[in-house]
């Protein structure tokens, strides 16, 4: 290995000391004249060349033989010596102040590493490495860093200079080989804290939603994410992932699936067993304040420190490191609740869509100041960091309102209990696609979009939407909830599928999912029916 990587260099050097001599020589055919010395531009393009090759070269003697080496710079761009080779020429042409040799050492010189690497080194390592070259060079830029590199640096600078961000325990994730990265989903920007400043590319895996715009899916096919249907029992992305980590790669993906909006932890069984079927390291991300940095109940986002923590385990009882991690969080929440500090509250009204107080439901409104107010008895309360609420019996927190909020919902028996909103419901024989598709749909859905209402009933509901239907609600087979004020839901009933799109005011969006998951499925975490989701306990 320290033969090849010797020779390597010296092949490159008298390379480029030829290109240098040719461009000298350039120069006194030619009789160019001197360009004007930047000495500064030259040592700065030196340095920078020299750092990128003795850190490449590191990686590659620690590695060792026999392994694709994914980290350093390597995790940046797929030809980094190239790079570092181009960027020594470059400061010594400017340095020589030679014409001659900056066209040598310029575009020359570029042309040279791209065809020796396109038509040389990457041929020999994909027939060397085939499966882990193929998924190393998606993710990967030629000589120019991936939009997947681009923006963990970009948003990494906005969070480390505007919100304080502090990463601890990043020598300890693996730099080669496949591993299972798993977080408790709280923010939208989750995936990005977990992936600031890892060695390796993570393949998450996301909802199919946010593919459905072709730009949209476009940023997020090129950073690497497994598409997963929600609506139904979706089995590609879990082939998808035994592809990437049987290629050596690195999967991340959430328990719940989906952000929660309590803090509550409800999985999938089916997640167990993706990594209990893999047996390959798990890396937890320990995420302190995303929750407060962004809830899923409001849009904008709030100044606050996150906190990273990785932790590295061995294979072993994945139900486990969930509790573990729930255990963690539970503790960090109490002591911010502790503190008391009250936290923006404008919209919080889906979460106390009941008063805790009266009892009346759908009277809270929310403010910025962190206050929540109840138009029925008066009462106020206030929204404190760390998932906590505190009113006058004193502090909850979130996920003990969440209780108190589904025991009420269970024996709630509307008696045409009308939600004004925009809908738009549709007959068809594949509710799915409509649910969780195709960009052209759902246009098409937004455009229908009409004044209507959802009666709720004890048997049924009936949409109000010109010709009022009614849906029994054992024919309900999925619900969701997207963006925090679209709730969707298909039904089956006799030979007729459907599709309802619904836009309702805010407050009564989480009510509805609650609701008619319970009514359809027994289970107010169930997103469709035969699914098993539940909530998890710390043991």
């Amino acid at each position: 290995m320290f033969i090849r990587l010797l020779s390597g260099l010296l092949l490159r050097s008298l390379a480029g000391a030829g290109l240098l001599a040719g461009g000298l020589a350039l120069d006194a055919l030619v009789d160019f004249r001197p360009l004007p010395p930047v000495p500064g531009i030259a040592a700065l393009a030196v340095l920078l060349g020299a750092t990128v090759l003795f850190r490449t070269t590191r990686e590659l003697a620690a590695a060792g033989p026999g392994r694709l080496v994914e980290s350093g710079p390597y995790h940046v761009v797929r030809h980094p010596q190239s790079v570092g080779f181009q960027l020594v020429l470059l400061g010594a042409a400017l340095a020589l102040a030679s014409p001659g040799c900056l066209l040598a050492c310029g575009p020359t010189a570029f042309l040279l590493w791209a065809a020796y690497a396109r038509f040389i080194e990457e041929p020999a390592l994909q027939r060397r490495f085939p499966r882990q070259y193929r998924r190393y060079r998606r993710g990967t830029g030629f000589f120019i860093p991936s939009i997947y590199f681009w923006s963990l640096q970009l948003i990494y600078l906005f969070y480390r200079l505007r919100c304080g961000l502090e990463l601890r325990g990043l020598a300890r994730v693996p730099r080669s080989g496949p591993f299972f990265l798993i977080a408790l989903h709280r923010s939208y920007l989750d995936p990005y804290f977990m992936a600031f400043h890892l060695p390796r590319q993570v393949h998450y895996i996301a909802t199919s939603v946010l593919f459905r715009h072709w730009l949209s899916g476009l940023y997020f096919k090129s950073l690497g994410c497994i598409p997963l249907v929600r609506s139904r029992a979706d089995l590609r992305p879990i082939m998808t992932a035994f592809q990437l980590l049987d290629s050596g790669g690195a999967v991340g993906m959430y328990p719940e699936g989906a952000r929660s909006w309590y803090g509550e932890t409800a999985c999938e069984p089916a997640v167990f067993k993706l990594l209990e079927k893999r047996r390959v390291p798990i890396v937890t991300a320990e995420l302190e304040g995303a929750f407060e940095h962004q809830p899923r109940f409001f849009s904008r986002l709030r100044r606050s420190r996150i906190r990273v923590r990785y932790r590295v385990h061995p294979p072993q009882d994945s139900l486990r490191l969930v509790r573990d991690l729930m255990r963690r969080e539970r503790l960090w929440d109490a002591r911010w609740r502790a503190l008391g500090r009250p936290q923006p509250a404008r919209t919080a009204e889906q979460l106390v869509y009941r008063c805790p107080h009266c009892g009346v439901p759908f009277r809270c409104r929310g403010y910025d100041d962190g206050r929540l107010a109840c138009a029925a008895c008066g009462s106020s309360f206030t929204l404190l960091e760390g998932k906590g609420l505190r009113g006058l019996a004193g502090v909850w927190s979130l996920p003990e309102l969440e209780k108190q909020n589904l025991a009420w919902v269970r024996g709630f028996e509307p008696v045409g209990l009308r939600i004004a909103g925009r809908l738009v419901c549709r007959r068809t024989s594949k509710p799915e696609i409509h649910l969780q598709g195709l960009r052209r749909l759902r246009l098409k859905d937004k455009r229908s979009l009409r004044p209507g209402a959802l009666v709720l009933h004890a048997g049924g509901l009936v949409v109000e939407n010109g010709l009022p239907s009614r849906i029994p609600y054992d024919a309900i087979e999925s619900v969701l909830v997207e963006s925090n004020s679209k709730l969707e839901f298909s039904y089956r009933t006799g030979g007729e599928q459907g599709y309802v799109f619904f836009m309702p005011p805010l407050r009564y969006t989480l009510f509805l999912q609650h609701f008619l998951r319970l009514k359809a499925f027994a289970n107010p975490y169930a997103r469709y029916r035969s699914s098993q989701r539940d909530e998890i306990r710390p043991a």
